[in-house]
Protein backbone atom coordinates (compact mmCIF):
# COMPACT_ATOMS: atom_id res chain seq x y z
CA UNK A 1 0.00 0.00 0.00
CA UNK A 2 1.75 3.12 1.25
CA UNK A 3 5.17 1.05 1.75
CA UNK A 4 6.26 0.71 -1.69
CA UNK A 5 8.29 3.90 -2.38
CA UNK A 6 11.63 4.42 0.04
CA UNK A 7 14.46 6.74 0.74
CA UNK A 8 17.14 5.73 2.26
CA UNK A 9 19.28 7.91 4.57
CA UNK A 10 22.71 8.91 2.81
CA UNK A 11 24.56 9.34 6.03
CA UNK A 12 24.64 7.05 9.53
CA UNK A 13 22.59 9.21 11.24
CA UNK A 14 19.39 9.38 9.64
CA UNK A 15 18.49 12.87 10.12
CA UNK A 16 17.28 14.62 6.35
CA UNK A 17 16.00 18.09 5.37
CA UNK A 18 13.45 18.20 3.02
CA UNK A 19 12.74 21.36 0.22
CA UNK A 20 9.64 21.19 -2.44
CA UNK A 21 10.49 23.70 -4.84
CA UNK A 22 8.63 23.13 -8.86
CA UNK A 23 11.12 24.57 -11.36
CA UNK A 24 9.12 27.66 -11.52
CA UNK A 25 10.72 28.27 -7.78
CA UNK A 26 13.88 26.72 -8.05
CA UNK A 27 15.46 29.81 -8.85
CA UNK A 28 14.17 31.51 -5.22
CA UNK A 29 15.12 28.04 -3.61
CA UNK A 30 19.07 28.75 -4.80
CA UNK A 31 19.23 31.21 -1.85
CA UNK A 32 17.68 28.84 0.49
CA UNK A 33 19.99 26.44 -0.23
CA UNK A 34 23.31 28.87 -0.22
CA UNK A 35 22.19 30.03 3.12
CA UNK A 36 21.82 26.82 4.48
CA UNK A 37 25.47 25.54 3.11
CA UNK A 38 27.04 29.30 4.60
CA UNK A 39 25.42 28.03 8.03
CA UNK A 40 26.49 24.74 8.00
CA UNK A 41 28.78 23.08 9.97
CA UNK A 42 31.65 21.39 8.44
CA UNK A 43 31.96 18.76 10.62
CA UNK A 44 28.04 17.52 10.39
CA UNK A 45 26.87 15.81 7.21
CA UNK A 46 23.67 17.13 5.69
CA UNK A 47 21.19 14.75 3.70
CA UNK A 48 19.39 17.24 1.26
CA UNK A 49 16.16 15.76 0.09
CA UNK A 50 14.09 17.50 -2.90
CA UNK A 51 10.67 16.20 -3.69
CA UNK A 52 10.00 17.19 -7.09
CA UNK A 53 8.27 16.64 -10.09
CA UNK A 54 9.56 19.05 -12.57
CA UNK A 55 13.12 20.41 -12.04
CA UNK A 56 15.01 20.30 -14.77
CA UNK A 57 18.36 18.71 -15.54
CA UNK A 58 20.26 21.68 -15.94
CA UNK A 59 18.70 23.10 -13.20
CA UNK A 60 19.59 20.46 -10.97
CA UNK A 61 23.48 20.50 -11.47
CA UNK A 62 23.24 24.08 -11.35
CA UNK A 63 22.32 23.20 -7.50
CA UNK A 64 24.40 19.85 -7.23
CA UNK A 65 27.54 22.22 -8.41
CA UNK A 66 27.44 24.59 -5.14
CA UNK A 67 27.07 21.72 -2.48
CA UNK A 68 30.35 21.16 -0.37
CA UNK A 69 31.59 17.62 0.51
CA UNK A 70 29.81 16.96 3.50
CA UNK A 71 25.73 17.76 1.75
CA UNK A 72 23.71 14.86 -0.22
CA UNK A 73 21.41 16.52 -2.53
CA UNK A 74 19.32 13.80 -4.22
CA UNK A 75 15.79 14.06 -6.35
CA UNK A 76 12.70 12.36 -6.18
CA UNK A 77 9.61 12.44 -8.18
CA UNK A 78 6.69 11.02 -6.29
CA UNK A 79 3.61 11.62 -8.27
CA UNK A 80 2.88 8.44 -9.46
CA UNK A 81 3.52 6.59 -5.94
CA UNK A 82 0.88 9.21 -4.71
CA UNK A 83 -1.51 8.58 -7.75
CA UNK A 84 -0.68 4.55 -6.95
CA UNK A 85 -1.05 4.86 -3.00
CA UNK A 86 -3.63 7.60 -2.54
CA UNK A 87 -5.50 7.35 -5.65
CA UNK A 88 -8.67 8.14 -3.82
CA UNK A 89 -7.80 11.66 -1.79
CA UNK A 90 -7.97 14.81 -4.05
CA UNK A 91 -5.02 16.92 -3.62
CA UNK A 92 -6.68 20.69 -4.86
CA UNK A 93 -4.39 23.65 -4.92
CA UNK A 94 -6.83 25.84 -6.62
CA UNK A 95 -7.45 29.42 -6.02
CA UNK A 96 -4.21 30.31 -4.36
CA UNK A 97 -0.35 30.36 -4.81
CA UNK A 98 0.49 27.39 -3.92
CA UNK A 99 1.11 24.01 -6.22
CA UNK A 100 0.42 20.27 -5.82
CA UNK A 101 4.13 19.98 -4.23
CA UNK A 102 3.08 21.88 -1.28
CA UNK A 103 1.00 18.26 -0.23
CA UNK A 104 4.56 16.69 -0.41
CA UNK A 105 5.58 17.02 2.91
CA UNK A 106 2.50 15.17 4.39
CA UNK A 107 3.92 11.86 2.66
CA UNK A 108 7.60 12.59 4.13
CA UNK A 109 6.49 10.13 7.20
CA UNK A 110 5.43 7.02 4.52
CA UNK A 111 8.66 7.55 1.96
CA UNK A 112 11.10 8.53 4.73
CA UNK A 113 10.11 5.46 7.21
CA UNK A 114 13.72 4.72 7.76
CA UNK A 115 15.01 8.10 9.23
CA UNK A 116 14.67 8.96 12.61
CA UNK A 117 14.09 12.98 11.69
CA UNK A 118 13.31 14.52 8.62
CA UNK A 119 13.12 18.28 8.98
CA UNK A 120 11.03 20.04 6.60
CA UNK A 121 11.52 23.94 5.33
CA UNK A 122 9.45 25.80 3.01
CA UNK A 123 11.51 27.05 -0.01
CA UNK A 124 10.72 30.49 0.34
CA UNK A 125 13.11 30.81 3.68
CA UNK A 126 16.16 31.98 4.30
CA UNK A 127 18.74 30.11 6.96
CA UNK A 128 19.95 32.68 9.32
CA UNK A 129 21.91 30.54 11.04
CA UNK A 130 23.39 27.02 11.75
CA UNK A 131 19.87 25.05 12.21
CA UNK A 132 21.70 21.77 13.17
CA UNK A 133 20.94 22.00 17.11
CA UNK A 134 17.26 21.34 15.87
CA UNK A 135 17.70 17.66 15.82
CA UNK A 136 19.15 17.72 19.26
CA UNK A 137 16.16 18.79 21.08
CA UNK A 138 13.83 16.53 22.70
CA UNK A 139 10.41 16.07 21.40
CA UNK A 140 8.90 15.38 25.03
CA UNK A 141 6.72 12.13 23.39
CA UNK A 142 5.61 14.41 20.59
CA UNK A 143 5.07 13.63 17.17
CA UNK A 144 6.22 16.78 15.49
CA UNK A 145 7.45 19.94 16.17
CA UNK A 146 6.59 23.35 14.47
CA UNK A 147 5.75 26.77 15.69
CA UNK A 148 2.30 28.55 15.99
CA UNK A 149 0.95 30.23 12.90
CA UNK A 150 1.34 34.35 14.43
CA UNK A 151 -1.66 35.10 11.26
CA UNK A 152 -3.90 33.14 12.97
CA UNK A 153 -2.70 34.07 17.04
CA UNK A 154 -3.01 37.69 15.32
CA UNK A 155 -6.66 37.15 13.71
CA UNK A 156 -7.94 35.77 17.36
CA UNK A 157 -10.38 38.00 17.34
CA UNK A 158 -14.46 38.48 16.66
CA UNK A 159 -13.92 39.85 13.81
CA UNK A 160 -12.52 36.65 12.30
CA UNK A 161 -15.03 34.41 13.77
CA UNK A 162 -15.51 32.67 10.26
CA UNK A 163 -12.07 31.59 10.07
CA UNK A 164 -11.83 30.69 13.55
CA UNK A 165 -14.83 28.43 13.49
CA UNK A 166 -13.43 26.63 10.28
CA UNK A 167 -10.15 25.53 12.52
CA UNK A 168 -12.47 24.37 15.53
CA UNK A 169 -15.06 22.99 13.80
CA UNK A 170 -13.73 21.43 10.45
CA UNK A 171 -10.25 20.66 11.29
CA UNK A 172 -11.10 20.15 14.83
CA UNK A 173 -8.72 22.15 16.72
CA UNK A 174 -10.69 23.43 19.30
CA UNK A 175 -7.70 25.50 20.66
CA UNK A 176 -7.01 27.57 17.79
CA UNK A 177 -3.31 29.10 19.42
CA UNK A 178 -2.45 25.65 18.73
CA UNK A 179 -2.79 26.11 15.27
CA UNK A 180 0.60 25.85 13.52
CA UNK A 181 2.35 27.18 9.88
CA UNK A 182 3.64 24.09 8.41
CA UNK A 183 6.23 26.15 6.54
CA UNK A 184 9.00 24.51 9.34
CA UNK A 185 8.48 21.12 10.11
CA UNK A 186 10.53 18.43 12.53
CA UNK A 187 9.25 14.69 11.94
CA UNK A 188 9.47 12.50 15.18
CA UNK A 189 9.53 9.72 12.19
CA UNK A 190 9.88 6.80 14.66
CA UNK A 191 7.28 7.82 17.20
CA UNK A 192 4.46 7.94 13.90
CA UNK A 193 2.77 4.69 13.38
CA UNK A 194 1.70 4.74 9.74
CA UNK A 195 -1.58 2.57 9.99
CA UNK A 196 -2.77 5.04 12.35
CA UNK A 197 -1.45 8.23 10.24
CA UNK A 198 -2.60 6.42 7.04
CA UNK A 199 -6.01 6.51 9.07
CA UNK A 200 -6.02 9.65 9.77
CA UNK A 201 -5.30 11.15 6.90
CA UNK A 202 -8.01 9.37 4.95
CA UNK A 203 -10.58 10.60 7.67
CA UNK A 204 -9.88 14.24 6.89
CA UNK A 205 -9.73 14.24 3.19
CA UNK A 206 -13.15 12.20 3.34
CA UNK A 207 -14.37 15.40 5.72
CA UNK A 208 -13.11 18.58 4.72
CA UNK A 209 -13.82 19.08 1.07
CA UNK A 210 -11.92 22.45 0.75
CA UNK A 211 -8.21 23.64 1.87
CA UNK A 212 -8.02 27.05 2.79
CA UNK A 213 -4.18 26.48 3.13
CA UNK A 214 -3.69 23.05 1.35
CA UNK A 215 -1.33 20.87 3.47
CA UNK A 216 -1.02 23.11 6.52
CA UNK A 217 -4.97 21.94 7.26
CA UNK A 218 -4.32 18.52 6.61
CA UNK A 219 -1.46 18.81 9.20
CA UNK A 220 -2.85 20.37 11.64
CA UNK A 221 -5.92 18.19 12.09
CA UNK A 222 -4.07 15.53 11.92
CA UNK A 223 -1.45 16.52 14.10
CA UNK A 224 -3.29 18.47 16.73
CA UNK A 225 -2.87 17.92 20.35
CA UNK A 226 1.06 15.62 19.27
CA UNK A 227 3.02 18.73 18.46
CA UNK A 228 5.96 20.11 20.38
CA UNK A 229 5.75 24.08 19.69
CA UNK A 230 9.25 25.96 19.15
CA UNK A 231 10.13 29.10 19.50
CA UNK A 232 9.52 31.61 16.27
CA UNK A 233 13.09 31.74 16.12
CA UNK A 234 12.66 28.74 13.75
CA UNK A 235 10.10 30.02 11.83
CA UNK A 236 10.46 33.89 11.69
CA UNK A 237 7.00 34.49 9.71
CA UNK A 238 7.26 38.10 7.82
CA UNK A 239 4.69 38.07 5.27
CA UNK A 240 0.83 38.81 6.88
CA UNK A 241 3.89 41.82 9.45
CA UNK A 242 3.96 43.88 6.34
CA UNK A 243 0.14 44.01 4.62
CA UNK A 244 -1.52 44.60 8.37
CA UNK A 245 -0.93 47.65 10.42
CA UNK A 246 -0.37 47.18 13.97
CA UNK A 247 0.40 43.57 13.66
CA UNK A 248 2.91 43.41 16.72
CA UNK A 249 0.36 45.12 18.89
CA UNK A 250 -2.35 42.83 18.11
CA UNK A 251 -0.50 39.83 19.50
CA UNK A 252 -0.96 39.26 22.86
CA UNK A 253 2.48 39.51 25.13
CA UNK A 254 2.90 36.61 25.42
CA UNK A 255 3.12 36.28 22.13
CA UNK A 256 4.76 39.32 20.89
CA UNK A 257 8.01 39.04 22.55
CA UNK A 258 8.34 35.81 21.39
CA UNK A 259 7.80 36.79 18.10
CA UNK A 260 9.94 40.40 18.59
CA UNK A 261 12.94 38.49 19.83
CA UNK A 262 13.00 36.04 16.61
CA UNK A 263 12.93 38.75 14.36
CA UNK A 264 16.09 40.39 15.83
CA UNK A 265 18.40 36.80 15.58
CA UNK A 266 16.42 34.95 13.44
CA UNK A 267 17.25 30.72 12.78
CA UNK A 268 15.02 30.24 9.87
CA UNK A 269 13.13 33.58 8.18
CA UNK A 270 10.15 32.47 6.29
CA UNK A 271 8.82 34.69 3.53
CA UNK A 272 5.01 34.03 3.80
CA UNK A 273 2.06 35.00 2.02
CA UNK A 274 2.55 37.23 -1.29
CA UNK A 275 4.93 39.72 0.22
CA UNK A 276 8.41 37.80 -1.34
CA UNK A 277 11.40 40.05 -1.57
CA UNK A 278 11.83 39.55 -5.50
CA UNK A 279 7.99 40.65 -5.19
CA UNK A 280 6.72 44.61 -5.23
CA UNK A 281 10.22 45.61 -4.76
CA UNK A 282 9.27 49.49 -4.85
CA UNK A 283 7.06 48.98 -1.57
CA UNK A 284 8.90 46.34 0.21
CA UNK A 285 12.68 45.46 -1.07
CA UNK A 286 13.55 48.04 2.01
CA UNK A 287 11.55 46.14 4.70
CA UNK A 288 13.06 44.70 8.10
CA UNK A 289 15.09 41.14 6.91
CA UNK A 290 14.56 41.48 3.24
CA UNK A 291 17.78 42.14 2.83
CA UNK A 292 19.07 39.22 3.97
CA UNK A 293 17.51 37.18 1.48
CA UNK A 294 19.52 39.29 -1.49
CA UNK A 295 22.69 38.92 0.63
CA UNK A 296 22.55 35.58 -0.02
CA UNK A 297 20.18 35.43 -3.72
CA UNK A 298 23.55 37.36 -5.00
CA UNK A 299 25.72 34.45 -4.69
CA UNK A 300 23.86 31.63 -6.43
CA UNK A 301 23.52 30.74 -10.44
CA UNK A 302 20.24 31.83 -10.47
CA UNK A 303 20.91 35.86 -9.58
CA UNK A 304 20.22 36.87 -13.28
CA UNK A 305 17.10 35.28 -13.92
CA UNK A 306 15.65 36.55 -10.03
CA UNK A 307 16.30 40.32 -10.52
CA UNK A 308 14.51 39.79 -13.84
CA UNK A 309 11.47 38.07 -12.43
CA UNK A 310 11.65 40.65 -10.15
CA UNK A 311 11.30 43.61 -12.69
CA UNK A 312 8.56 41.47 -14.54
CA UNK A 313 7.07 41.78 -11.08
CA UNK A 314 7.17 45.01 -10.38
CA UNK A 315 5.72 46.05 -14.01
CA UNK A 316 2.61 43.59 -13.80
CA UNK A 317 2.05 45.15 -10.34
CA UNK A 318 1.99 48.32 -11.21
CA UNK A 319 -0.11 47.75 -14.64
CA UNK A 320 -2.87 46.03 -12.32
CA UNK A 321 -2.26 48.76 -9.57
CA UNK A 322 -3.09 51.12 -12.30
CA UNK A 323 -6.11 49.22 -14.12
CA UNK A 324 -7.87 48.15 -10.67
CA UNK A 325 -7.53 52.38 -9.53
CA UNK A 326 -9.46 53.57 -13.00
CA UNK A 327 -11.70 51.16 -12.75
CA UNK A 328 -12.67 51.98 -8.94
CA UNK A 329 -13.54 55.11 -10.20
CA UNK A 330 -15.86 54.10 -12.92
CA UNK A 331 -13.78 54.69 -15.46
CA UNK A 332 -13.55 51.72 -18.02
CA UNK A 333 -11.99 53.42 -21.00
CA UNK A 334 -9.65 55.41 -19.26
CA UNK A 335 -7.82 52.36 -17.37
CA UNK A 336 -7.78 50.64 -20.81
CA UNK A 337 -6.01 53.59 -22.19
CA UNK A 338 -3.72 53.75 -19.61
CA UNK A 339 -2.93 50.20 -19.80
CA UNK A 340 -2.27 50.60 -23.73
CA UNK A 341 0.14 53.53 -22.83
CA UNK A 342 2.05 51.88 -20.29
CA UNK A 343 2.41 48.99 -22.41
CA UNK A 344 4.03 51.35 -25.20
CA UNK A 345 7.34 51.89 -22.83
CA UNK A 346 10.30 50.16 -23.38
CA UNK A 347 11.57 47.89 -20.50
CA UNK A 348 14.05 50.28 -19.40
CA UNK A 349 11.69 52.79 -19.37
CA UNK A 350 9.59 51.20 -16.79
CA UNK A 351 12.33 50.69 -14.34
CA UNK A 352 14.44 53.72 -15.17
CA UNK A 353 13.25 57.66 -16.08
CA UNK A 354 14.78 60.91 -15.21
CA UNK A 355 12.05 63.86 -14.94
CA UNK A 356 12.36 67.37 -13.86
CA UNK A 357 10.03 68.65 -11.18
CA UNK A 358 9.66 72.35 -9.83
CA UNK A 359 8.71 73.23 -6.20
CA UNK A 360 8.82 76.89 -4.02
CA UNK A 361 10.93 78.42 -7.23
CA UNK A 362 13.48 75.44 -7.47
CA UNK A 363 13.87 72.87 -10.39
CA UNK A 364 14.26 69.14 -9.23
CA UNK A 365 15.15 66.37 -11.00
CA UNK A 366 14.01 62.95 -9.69
CA UNK A 367 15.63 59.68 -10.73
CA UNK A 368 13.36 56.73 -10.96
CA UNK A 369 15.26 53.48 -10.56
CA UNK A 370 13.17 49.99 -9.99
CA UNK A 371 10.85 52.34 -8.20
CA UNK A 372 13.42 53.95 -5.87
CA UNK A 373 13.16 57.43 -6.65
CA UNK A 374 16.34 59.56 -6.19
CA UNK A 375 15.46 63.54 -5.72
CA UNK A 376 18.25 66.82 -6.26
CA UNK A 377 18.09 70.11 -6.66
CA UNK A 378 19.05 71.43 -10.14
CA UNK A 379 20.87 74.56 -11.09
Amino acid sequence: MYSDFTISPSFENRQAIVFCPDNNFVKYFGATLISLIENSSAEKNYDIIILDRDITDENKKRLLNCLPVNFSLRFFNIDEYIKSSFDNISLNADGGHWTISAYYRIFIPFIMRDYEKVLYIDSDTIINRNLYEIFNLDFDNKKIMACRDTFVIKNHLPRDERRIDYIKNTLKVSNIEDYFNSGVLLFNISAINQDEYFNNLMEVFTNVKTFLFVDQEVLNSVFFGQVKFLPFEYNCQLGYQYTIIGYEDSLSEKYKTDFLNAQKNPIIIHYTTHIKPWNYAPKYWQLELMDIYWHYARKTVFYEEIIFSSFANIINYELNKLEKQSKKSNKKKKAKKTVKNAEKYTFLERIFSVKNSYKQGYKRKIITIAGLKIKYRAK
